[in-house]
């Protein structure tokens, strides 16, 4: 099961396919309504792998939060693992937001960078701080580790003309 819980986003990247930037702008992202969210519990309560992936950035949404709360009431019924992942650009990623997804049931977590040098990655994700990401990804290396948890983080990368050279360097 793949959730959108928002089409806004906190970034303005060239590459973007979903046209988060100009709706964030325009004020036109939408985000998940409460009523959804509560029709949504029959499918979480039998879902296996639920992803947050595409639409917009979904640590920006005031309901995302929301939308992991009723995911653990509805597989709290069921036996089994449900795997939960999570793509973000890492902007948001702090320490409290890191402790909530881990709380929340999130398995697996891709960050976002698009260059292994600032110039290039915060050229493409534009509003992007790779200094920060980079920061931010290594705190939640270390609550992983502080606190035992399962959560899988690795490293999602665009390709383009521009950052292909960087890839051994990111790597």
């Amino acid at each position: 099961l793949y959730v959108t819980v928002t089409e806004g986003c906190n970034l303005r990247c060239e590459h973007c396919i979903t046209k988060a930037p100009e709706a964030t702008r325009s004020g036109r992202a939408r985000q998940i309504r409460p009523w959804l969210i509560e029709r949504l519990a029959e499918p979480f309560a039998f879902a296996d792998y639920v992803g947050f992936s595409h639409g917009g950035e979904s640590l920006t949404s005031p309901r995302f939060f929301d939308v992991l709360d009723a995911l653990t009431r509805a597989r709290s019924r069921r036996p089994g693992r449900c795997e939960v992942h999570l793509l973000t650009n890492g902007m948001l990623l702090d320490e409290r937001r890191t402790k909530r997804l881990i709380d929340g049931g999130v398995t697996s977590l891709a960050v976002s960078i698009d260059g292994a040098s600032p110039e290039t990655n915060d050229h493409l994700r534009r509003g992007a701080e790779l200094e920060r990401i980079l920061e931010n990804v290594a705190r939640a290396l270390s609550i992983r580790e502080a606190t035992k948890s399962d959560l899988r983080i690795g490293i999602s990368f665009v390709a383009t003309r521009s950052n292909l050279s960087e890839l051994p360097r990111l790597g």
